[in-house]
């Protein structure tokens, strides 16, 4: 068999369970990581996510049902519901596949974002274990990333690569060390020992064609199209009805949620000598984990999905009125590459500092937007305006991203408040509703407009619950610059919440919008469901109600700290079990 047709095997292996992976699996227990490989159902049947939805700015979400826990009520623990989730396989994201790539052939790659497609959004963020599903076209470019990767990786960077010299590539010790050590940093876990003759046979095939480097080449192009690579499992080890992850699949579940790549060195070897067995010893992992420089990126790009920055890429404005905002764009961007970190890190961390600050972060031309001073073009903290704007709400890419082209979106503005701070659904608009907008005539704000289409009794139900809550924001316009007026007539940004947990009652503007939020018990709550549905990727049910409880009481007793509610979240029983048979 020659080498490619060789190669082609792993390809042809990538491809078929990746669509079985798409419909789920079963598993043997224990059937992952070093106890074994997971036994997919050949008759399941692969599904194919919807194509983008209109105005989703290219990153589309997948229908899903209603969330199991509403937002309005408050969590209660029911012992008789108690569930677990399923044993699953779940795909790395295009940035955890840049970021795994890049550590583990020691140079930068973005070769996974710039060519494989968007991931849809689901719940508000982007890497739904469901909704990571690969398609044959996404295989085809997988496979030309792995080979492009390891040629290059072994023309220019063999010695990092190979334990040994070059002149002994043909030395059948140093193969062996090889395929064990770079196949362990591949899969996150140590080869079984079939795995390690083939992978030695594939070696051996370059040897045979009078080219060692063929042979490395062959395995390092081979393990970057495996799915043991592209994706991870999560089967566990049984133990009656529930299997806990083993301590390989632990170690990748923990690393990939806290730092966005493949377990560490040291996480490895804790993962090695079987130290994450212990509910103790993952707490300390994670503290760990927390403490690196890796995490600051990692948990700042979950606060990003959560104020809906992947859309901003997509955002577009009426270049007559916003003449600056396709310069302005990546400026926005690399302010929340700078605030959230600082908020949880730098700032203690808190969920009412992450509404309320009283700073962002800009260089001298996105300062001049928000009405303050900054030197050169270097980002640096600054003051806002007092009784402007506060927070991440006031953040200009996300009022930004709230916004239509040419003015504001007190509907999208309100409609994210509400579900995505308040965890509070809003059901579809009636069938046949016109939702075009129309141009804003003389004599109007955008308010009055919006207040006088919306009365109708099919449409009032609703938009009584998104309008008044966008209205607070009104003073922001379509890019975040503060005005007082519109149309040449005076905002007017007072505001009210209505059927909340623990918010009813009128309010005037941003600053006090935030503040209200940042001391609610409902937002506090929703934010513990959108750190399990980013860390677990998926949906909470009602038999995850126990553990939310858990975790909600541990982020209030430290005081709202979001890195401990991470703790609590990455140290529960549905992130570290599994149910079996599911």
């Amino acid at each position: 068999m020659g080498y490619s047709r060789h190669v082609g095997f792993f390809r042809l292996g990538l491809s078929v369970f990746c669509c079985l992976a798409s419909a789920g699996c079963s598993a043997e227990p224990g059937g992952a990581g070093a106890s074994g490989s997971p036994t997919v159902d050949p008759s399941a049947t692969p599904t194919t996510p919807p194509t983008n939805l209109p105005g989703s700015g290219g990153t589309s979400g997948i229908p899903t049902d209603p969330p199991a826990i509403d937002g309005n009520k408050p969590l209660t623990c029911d012992p008789a519901q108690t569930s677990l989730g399923p044993q699953r396989i779940w795909r790395l994201t295009r940035e955890q596949m840049d970021l795994t790539l890049s550590g583990l052939l020691g140079t930068s790659t973005h070769l996974a974002t710039d060519r494989l497609p968007k991931e849809f959004s689901t719940n508000g963020f982007l890497n739904n274990s469901a909704a990571l599903r690969v398609r044959e076209p996404e295989v085809t470019q997988q496979n030309a990333i792995a080979k492009e990767l390891a040629a290059d990786t072994v023309s220019a960077r063999l010695a990092t690569l190979f334990p040994c010299p070059e002149s002994q590539l043909a030395d059948a010790t140093c193969q062996q060390d090889f395929v064990k050590s770079f196949g362990e940093k591949a899969f996150r876990r140590p080869l079984q020992p079939e795995e390690l003759t083939r992978y030695q046979a594939l070696f051996a095939l370059g040897l045979a064609k009078k080219d060692a480097k063929l042979g490395i080449t062959a395995v390092v192009e081979a393990m970057l199209q495996s799915p043991y690579f592209w994706f991870r499992t999560e089967i566990g080890v049984a133990n009656g009805a529930k299997a806990r992850l083993d301590n390989f699949e632990l170690a990748s579940a923990l690393s990939y949620a806290l730092t966005n790549t493949a377990p560490d060195a040291e996480l490895q070897s804790a993962a090695r000598a079987g130290e994450l067995t212990t509910d103790a010893n993952v707490v300390v992992q994670v503290r760990r984990l927390l403490g690196s420089a890796l995490a600051r990126p990692a948990l700042g790009g979950f606060l990003r999905q959560l104020f809906s920055y992947p859309f901003l890429e997509d955002a577009n404005k009426n270049p007559q009125l916003f003449p600056n905002f396709a310069t302005l764009k990546p400026l926005m961007q690399s302010e929340a590459d700078q605030f959230f970190p600082y908020v949880l890190f730098d700032d203690g961390g808190k969920l009412e500092t992450l509404l309320t600050a009283n700073y962002t972060f800009a260089n001298s031309e996105l300062a001049q937007l928000y009405g303050v001073s900054a030197p050169g073009s270097a980002f640096t903290k600054v003051m806002l305006p007092a009784n402007q704007r506060a927070g991440a709400l006031g953040l200009s890419g996300v009022m930004s991203t709230l916004a239509v082209d040419n003015r504001t979106s007190p509907v999208a503005r309100g409609m994210f408040i509400r579900e995505r701070l308040l965890c509070a659904t809003i059901p579809d608009p009636p069938a046949g509703v016109d939702l075009t907008i129309p141009e804003l005539p003389p004599g109007l704000t955008a308010r009055q407009q919006l207040e006088a289409r919306t009365t109708a009794p099919a449409c009032s139900a609703c938009h009584s619950l998104m309008n008044p809550l966008g209205f607070g924001l009104e003073k922001l316009d379509s890019i975040g610059r503060f005005r007082d007026t519109e149309n040449s007539l005076p905002i007017d940004d007072s505001g009210e919440f209505k059927d909340t947990a623990d918010l009813n009652g009128t309010f005037q503007g941003a600053v006090d919008l935030a503040q209200k939020l940042s001391t609610s018990d409902q937002v506090r709550q929703c934010l513990t469901l959108d750190t399990f549905r980013y860390a677990l990727g998926r949906a909470e049910s009602l038999g995850d109600a126990c553990a939310l409880t858990k975790q909600k009481a541990a982020f209030a007793a430290a005081n709202y700290d979001i890195k401990e509610l991470w703790v609590a979240t990455l140290s529960s029983e549905p992130f570290l079990y599994r149910a079996v048979g599911q």
